[in-house]
């Protein structure tokens, strides 16, 4: 039986929304402890997602390519390992165990690739060059610099407010990224990261290694790299942090009983009258100040880490 063109599009939609064996995880790993919104790390938690829109059935074709990147990389390393001294015992998809919740039990997930001789974990991220325009312009201007485009650049080209509200978005996105690796550390392989940004409609142009500009700081790179320095008393706090959410699901607390972050970007786009202003502005506290999350030896920091302590999940501010 032939296939319409309609059927084949829906075979097509279909293969690209089918679960994957990471959709089908039931468990926490560190990008839920990670989070900053203390309603869907409980929800993860929990291990029962609530369908709020219809947001995850659509055919993210970032994630999706974000996705075949990942497999690109991890199928070049195989292929290319015995090519390049910094391979050599690398492994790939190993997965670690970083946390034990007391009632909950272990806790892990699975990295992209051990640099075992040096103790790195690389990270690879698909994104685009608007979006890490922006965020190298917030990780510039979180360390007291100009930022490198700026809203007016021709790869951002955004009104002052929503390029605010961008930075914003970045800080909260950074941070995320910064406790995930953290933990991954915190299983004691590594004593740093990085993340390896590839932007999906770049042309490479300037990441031609023979080619001059390609240490040109100013020159628009698409493969770039955001460094992270372990910290544990970060850790520690995001654990404690799990800890406390999942005794208080063990109390009875429900789901509607944790704050939702407005940064979060599920949260932001659940209708209007399933977060009320009230329980969405709780949350909004869980960043921590520029600049911290990649600065890791910083008395600052280290302060409004010990602060936790002090704080409850429906303002975190660590």
């Amino acid at each position: 039986m032939t296939l319409s063109p309609e059927e084949i599009r829906h075979l097509a939609v279909s293969l690209l929304t089918a679960p994957t064996a990471r959709d089908r995880q039931h468990r926490i790993g560190a990008s839920d402890m990670a989070n900053g919104c203390d309603f869907h790390l409980a929800e993860a938690i929990q291990g029962e997602p609530v369908q709020e829109s219809d947001i995850s059935k659509r055919t993210w074709m970032g994630a999706v390519l974000g996705t075949a990147g990942h497999s690109i990389f991890e199928s070049r390393v195989a292929e290319h390992r015995n090519q390049f001294a910094a391979l050599e015992g690398a492994e790939t998809e190993k997965h670690l165990i970083f946390a034990e919740l007391d009632g909950y039990g272990p806790v892990g997930g699975s990295i992209d690739l051990l640099l075992a001789p040096s103790r790195q974990l690389i990270d690879w991220k698909g994104s685009t060059r608007k979006k890490s325009a922006i965020m190298q312009d917030y990780l510039a201007t979180a360390q007291g610099l100009e930022p490198q485009y700026g809203r007016s650049h021709k790869d951002i080209k955004l009104s002052e407010k929503v390029y605010a509200e961008e930075i914003a978005k970045m800080e909260y996105k950074v941070t995320g990224y910064f406790g995930q690796q953290t933990l991954y550390m915190h299983s004691g392989v590594a004593d740093s990261a990085a993340l390896v940004f590839f932007n999906r409609d770049g042309t490479g142009f300037f990441d031609v290694p023979e080619l001059d500009r390609y240490f040109d700081a100013k020159a628009v790179h698409d493969i770039w790299v955001l460094p992270f320095e372990y910290d544990r008393d970060y850790a520690l706090a995001l654990i404690a942090r799990a800890q406390e959410i999942y005794d208080r699901l063990q109390s009875g607390a429900t789901l509607g009983d944790f704050a939702r972050n407005p940064l979060c970007f599920p949260c932001s786009m659940v209708p209007a009258e399933l977060t009320p202003a009230d329980e969405v502005l709780a949350g909004v506290d869980f960043i921590i100040p520029p600049g911290k999350a990649f600065t890791a030896d910083d008395a600052a920091f280290a302060e409004i880490v010990a602060n936790f302590a002090t704080t409850t999940t429906t303002d975190p501010t660590f």
